[in-house]
């Protein structure tokens, strides 16, 4: 009899004690101390018999991770406008993880580092070349491009399209046997829902032309034509491209053109995201046809 009295006790005990571990979790995940309570969760959710109690903890566990992650994401996104010394926008998305987690390890001291960097440069912004894209602008890694363009990615969807383009080969600069790429580069309306930015898209320009073995008999980097190498939705602007061709030019032959953002100027809106612009170029805008 008496042993029986004892395993109840300890059941019940064993019950409650679990049951406190749950609450303690919803506890610390009230105070936004998410860290805390995934520890008690994992607990929960590795000691615990009752089927609901498991499902609980999990749920309570993968909401934990959410906001630390995103936290974690605002926080990295502040940290690439430090780097471009955009303080007044660094301390905004630091503040944003703050909200989320303010016990995100070192974000309280890069608040007050940002605030103070900004009024040291009088609350004003640094000139520089940058482009803040929309999250859902999704870029992937590319293959079967040149390698001399490094690592590429093309954006998903495309922000503008090559039209009328045009060849001609010649002698345009003293010096025979030369090949021109011209044409018109058009602005698509998912700028103004992907790009932040008045000016519009920075756009640099790379074409080359390969043979059926993919080896390079001519390339040309470049810009568009006009007051700025901007282009905003529904613009038009020109370009044109002169270099040296190797060789002959054959129906197999292709010509790749590229309008793309450079690595050096661009700031990410998540930069910890793998589909973010972060190759070296990250191309918006593609064309590639047979050369005949």
């Amino acid at each position: 009899m008496a042993v029986c009295i004892v395993i109840v006790a300890a059941s019940i005990l064993s019950g409650g004690l679990f049951k406190d571990r749950l609450e303690m979790a919803d506890d610390y995940f009230t105070k936004k101390k998410y860290e805390s309570a995934e520890k008690y969760y994992n607990d929960v959710i590795e000691s615990e018999n009752d089927t609901d109690k498991i499902s609980a903890a999990k749920a309570g566990k993968e909401k934990s991770q959410k906001f630390i992650d995103e936290a974690i994401i605002h926080m990295k996104n502040g940290d690439v406008y430090f780097e471009y010394r955009l303080f007044n926008r660094a301390e905004e998305q630091y503040r944003k993880a703050y909200q989320i987690y303010p016990y995100l390890k070192g974000i309280k001291s890069k608040i007050n580092l940002a605030s103070e960097m900004h009024k040291q440069s009088g609350n004003l912004e640094y000139e520089t070349d940058f482009v803040l894209l929309d999250e859902n602008l999704k870029f992937k890694y590319a293959v079967g491009l040149l390698s001399l363009w490094g690592s590429v990615k093309i954006s998903e969807p495309q922000l503008a399209e090559f039209k009328n383009i045009v060849f001609e080969e010649g002698m345009f600069f003293e010096s025979e046997n030369q090949l021109k790429i011209s044409g018109e580069l058009t602005g698509k309306s998912e700028i103004d829902k992907f790009v932040e930015s008045e000016k519009g898209l920075f756009v640099f320009i790379s074409a080359a032309v390969i043979d059926e073995f993919g080896s390079v008999k001519w390339h040309k980097d470049g810009y568009i034509r006009g007051d700025t190498p901007y282009i905003k939705a529904g613009e038009k602007k020109e370009f044109s491209l002169i270099s040296s061709i190797e060789g002959a030019l054959q129906p197999a032959d292709k010509l790749i053109i590229a309008a793309y953002f450079k690595k050096s100027i661009i700031l990410l809106v998540n930069p910890a995201s793998p589909k973010s612009p972060s190759a070296d170029k990250n191309i918006f805008a593609l064309y590639s046809a047979p050369m005949h």
